[in-house]
């Protein structure tokens, strides 16, 4: 007995944490039900999906209430009461939020009233509301379609929240800070699963420089600057949390295409040092971006499918730019090779030190070394041998 209870402590102590840092991507409806002001209980709750199809129900207690959780982020939903001796009342119109609790009183009319099923809309019930557990900012699908921005940049959603501050400058990399924060303190998470820089090489905590998610697959976006709930940690500034798109009971997709190039670029400036005719030279260049999204049912009210996906092509004939400029958009940065040669030669001219030579396994441009091995008796030596440039191709983007 003794062993079995410290096994069951031990297996406690093991899911306790885990559950802690868990982050909630689903929704709950609560609510009561009343009739002249007094419980009803044991009335049938349907709830259900309309999008989807999927239907949950729930019995109410001896005060009335009733609680169904686990729901999707969005809607919208449809509930609907059933009472012996009431007429059937639905709610139709309920959009839910990640996280959050949509507290739902509905009231029953009595059958000597008159009339047949009372339909109404959840805008319509004063006190139905999403309750929200810290300062947040929320926003749909249909919101999300409404953001004016340029390169379809997740930044442009983060940056709507009162508490958000976009660095906008040539060196910020338009990174999102919250609340005064460092903007490497977020945490971003999509559908609840951390998706961070754990390297730090970003300006902020996306893992990319580019829009990790497209605006396309966001059915639910959530900023959060101080939530009251113990499962959201992890962060100092800002906690984004996005819920991607579910498919439908019916098809429909969409589509997008940017383009941009040297043809939309001014040319015209005030003289300067640089530029003194007023007039600079622009490198031709075009960047596409296009994408698509598509969303069904597999089988109706069953298992529905979702997907969304974008690309980039991006051209220039700046001679400027490096290959690899061109391929990954990165800022040139020299090899390591050339960083060394520089270092030594540095140590050497300057502080008289002489660091020696290096052995480099391939390289594009130079002379490659290989170090060769001589065994003598009783002795060890090395030497390094100059080979000729290793031939190569050009790669391709």
């Amino acid at each position: 007995m003794r062993n079995n209870l410290f096994v069951g402590v031990a297996a406690v102590a093991l899911v306790m944490p885990a559950a802690a840092m868990a982050q909630e991507t689903t929704s709950s409806i609560r609510g009561t039900v009343t009739a002249n002001g007094a419980p009803v209980a044991g009335a049938s709750v349907e709830i259900v999906n309309a999008s989807t199809g999927t239907r949950s129900t729930a019995t109410t207690d001896a005060n009335g209430g009733f609680n169904a959780t686990g729901l999707r982020a969005g809607g919208p939903y449809t509930v609907s009461v059933t009472a012996a001796g009431y007429p059937t009342a639905q709610v139709t119109d309920i959009g839910t939020t990640a996280a959050q609790t949509f507290d739902l009183p509905i009231e029953l009319a009595t059958e000597n009233a008159g009339g047949g099923d009372i339909v109404v809309t959840a805008a319509s019930l004063p006190n139905a509301r999403s309750v929200s557990q810290g300062p947040a900012t929320v926003l749909n699908a249909a919101q999300i379609a409404q953001v004016a921005t340029i390169n379809r940049d997740i930044r442009d959603l983060e940056r709507r929240d009162p508490f958000a501050r976009l660095d906008d400058s040539p060196t910020g990399g338009r990174a999102i800070s919250f609340a005064g924060q460092n903007a490497r303190y977020n945490r971003f998470s999509v559908d609840g699963v951390p998706i961070t820089d754990n390297f730090g090489l970003n300006t902020d905590g996306l893992p990319s420089r580019r829009s990790p998610i497209p605006l396309d697959a966001i059915g639910q976006f959530q900023a959060k600057i101080a939530p009251y709930d113990v499962r959201e940690g992890n962060f100092q500034g800002g906690a984004i949390n996005i819920i991607l798109k579910s498919g439908t009971n019916q098809f429909h997709g969409t589509g997008f295409y940017s383009y941009t190039g040297d043809k939309l670029v001014g040319d015209r400036t005030k003289p300067g040092p640089g530029i003194t005719t007023g007039r600079a030279t622009i490198p031709n260049f075009k960047i596409d971006n296009y994408g698509a999204e598509l969303s069904g049912p597999i089988i109706k009210d069953k298992p529905v499918l979702h997907g969304c996906g974008r690309a980039s092509a991006r051209r220039s004939s700046d001679p400027r730019r490096s290959e690899r400029q061109q391929c990954g958009d990165h800022d040139p940065q020299p090899d390591a090779g050339t960083r060394s040669t520089k270092s030594a030669r540095s140590r050497r001219n300057v502080y008289g030190y002489n660091t020696g030579g290096r052995a480099a396994r391939t390289g594009r441009q130079g002379r490659s070394r290989r170090r060769t091995h001589r065994r003598q008796p009783g002795r060890y030596t090395a030497a390094v041998v100059d080979l000729p440039p290793t031939p190569t191709t050009p790669s391709t983007c």
